[in-house]
């Protein structure tokens, strides 16, 4: 009897690791298929210490994803990427406009790698409402895009 049980659990922890094998090749569910599909999440901070705003991006190869909470309810803001001389809208339509809850969410596809130009990505609220006005535009949150 102890020799059947032996058999049946190496039996069953071969199966298991030849799965575990399998599973790590490429073509598989792992290795460098995962590589391939990296997904570079970045945390968005408030710039008012008592702020209670937050938020998150995700940025693949070519989808760009936004998502805040707390923010002034039934505004417009728009979306840049920012380095220490220039700034630049994530996207042809960078807009987007927070609920009467204050949450906004924003997706976009982006047409060119993101590479090391920039060094983070800001929100920003037009407080006129008006998305083609960048003039008085204010930085409501903001995240690293350097690791």
């Amino acid at each position: 009897m102890p020799r059947r049980i032996f058999r049946s659990l190496a039996a069953v922890l071969l199966v298991l690791g030849l799965t575990g094998t399998v599973l790590g090749m490429p073509g598989f569910g792992g290795g460098e298929e995962q590589a391939a599909d990296e997904t570079m999440k970045v945390r968005l901070k408030p710039l008012k210490e008592d702020s209670k705003v937050y938020g998150w991006v995700r940025i693949s190869a070519d989808q760009f994803s936004l998502g805040a909470n707390h923010l002034q309810k039934d505004a417009v803001f728009s979306v840049y990427f920012v380095n220490a001389s220039e700034r630049k809208p994530v996207a042809e339509e960078a807009v987007v406009r927070s609920d009467d809850s204050g949450e906004a969410k924003y997706g976009a596809r982006l047409t060119e790698p993101l590479g090391g130009q920039w060094d983070k990505v800001v929100l920003y609220l037009h407080p006129d409402g008006n998305p083609s006005n960048v003039e008085g535009i204010q930085p409501v949150l903001e995240g690293s895009l350097k690791e």
